[in-house]
């Protein structure tokens, strides 16, 4: 993943957002905490896209940070894990904050905390996890890569034909809508993000001890 590409931009930051319903009947992270940990390790949480992801991983972070065993339930679908939420079937769900917000909004899910360093102007009501006192903070970037190798120069000119898209109005609303922030970068910050995010990554696979598993 390194070598075998060329970063050009960076092109926004994704975080997840941690939601609870009617399961809980809980209204911040703390109170959801202290829930989890009343539960004496039955307290389970779902993510989406499933086990490996941001989603998975944040979840992961935030029990080792609380110490506080939850078991995971990997949802290929955001949108089923949704239906099971504001059922009271499943009572924690970590996603992209983009699918909860319509039901955050309807009261039939309630939104607890994002996962990155800033609150996200979707929901700008919602703390971060480390406003909440937890101390777990996570994104993910998108970029635009070239093969390995490629020119310098060409490089340049792509990055710089890009600048103009980012300080449009209508695509950055689109990106927003779709639980993205606008993070246009240089190759240079795009490869340093990246190389921070596997540096995380990396600690927290070794802390929790997960193993990847074939579908």
């Amino acid at each position: 993943p390194v070598g075998d590409f060329t970063p050009i931009a960076g092109v926004s930051s994704f975080d997840v957002a941690l939601a609870t319903g009617p399961a809980t009947g809980t209204t911040d992270m703390n109170s959801l905490i202290a829930w989890a940990k009343a539960s004496n390790g039955t307290a389970v949480y779902g993510s989406a896209p499933g086990s490996g992801s941001l989603s998975h991983f944040v979840g992961i972070a935030v029990t080792l940070a609380t110490d506080t065993p939850m078991e995971h339930v990997a949802y290929k679908d955001s949108g089923v894990g949704i239906i099971d939420l504001a059922a009271g079937r499943l009572p924690i769900m970590i996603t992209g904050l983009s699918p909860l917000v319509e039901n955050h909004k309807a009261g039939k899910i309630r939104i607890l905390a994002v996962s990155g360093d800033e609150r996200s102007p979707l929901v700008p009501e919602v703390p971060t996890l480390k406003e909440t006192g937890i101390n777990v903070s996570s994104s993910t970037s998108t970029g635009l890569f070239g093969p390995p190798g490629l020119d310098p120069a060409l490089v340049s000119r792509l990055h710089q034909a890009l600048a103009p898209m980012f300080h449009n109005a209508a695509t950055r609303e689109q990106l927003l809508q779709q639980g993205m922030l606008p993070a246009y970068k240089t190759p240079s910050q795009l490869a340093a993000s990246l190389a921070d995010a596997r540096g995380k990554f990396a600690a927290l696979v070794k802390a929790s001890g997960y193993q990847p598993t074939s579908a």
